[in-house]
């Protein structure tokens, strides 16, 4: 119910619901494509003005939850249609971009809200390539010598961001790019 994507897909099915379930299913899939620009446009437009309060995290939190929800629950939990070989080629790309576009919101929270919770050595923080890198780095490797976590939410911070990266990786990565399980 808080999932705004949802929401809208809902609102646009019932608007078109009259012209048949062709016009229903082309105007959810018209409102899940300007979602993800929006939630793109949305974390840059962020970065780019150098938010960082509470409100900012919060909407990059609230991002980050629902974009790990929203590729569980279609990806995992409730696979709709057949699966052949191209939709399963789409799915794989869509969760790639998920992941990337995990990466860039932890990226902001890194370089921004949760700066001062980490070491980084000898580098600077205020460009963003540095967060960015740090950010990938963990996706990839699971560690990295960019920075280190000084505090308590710093260590959080990066273990959420193993965690979600393990979900993407290694569950739905998985199930979205196979056939058995639907």
């Amino acid at each position: 119910m808080l999932n705004i994507v949802e929401l809208l897909k809902d609102l646009a099915g019932y608007c078109v619901a009259s012209q048949g379930i062709d016009a229903v299913i082309s105007a959810k899939r018209d409102v899940i494509e300007l979602y993800m620009v929006f939630k793109w446009l949305t974390l840059i437009m962020m970065w780019v003005f150098g938010l960082n309060g509470f409100w900012s995290s919060a909407v990059v939190a609230y991002l980050i939850a629902q974009n790990v929800f929203t590729y569980f629950d279609h990806h995992v939990w409730s696979v709709r249609g057949n699966l052949d070989e191209d939709r399963i080629k789409m799915r794989f790309v869509m969760v790639l971009q998920a992941v990337v576009f995990n990466v860039v919101c932890f990226s902001y929270l890194f370089a921004n809200q949760f700066n001062g919770d980490f070491n980084w050595g000898s580098f600077s923080s205020s460009n963003p390539l540095i967060p960015l890198s740090f950010s990938f780095m963990n996706t990839l490797s699971g560690g990295s010598s960019v920075a280190t976590p000084t505090t308590a939410a710093g260590v959080v911070l990066l273990g959420l961001q193993v965690f979600t990266t393990f979900v993407f990786l290694t569950v739905i990565l998985t199930k979205a790019t196979t056939k058995e399980g639907v």
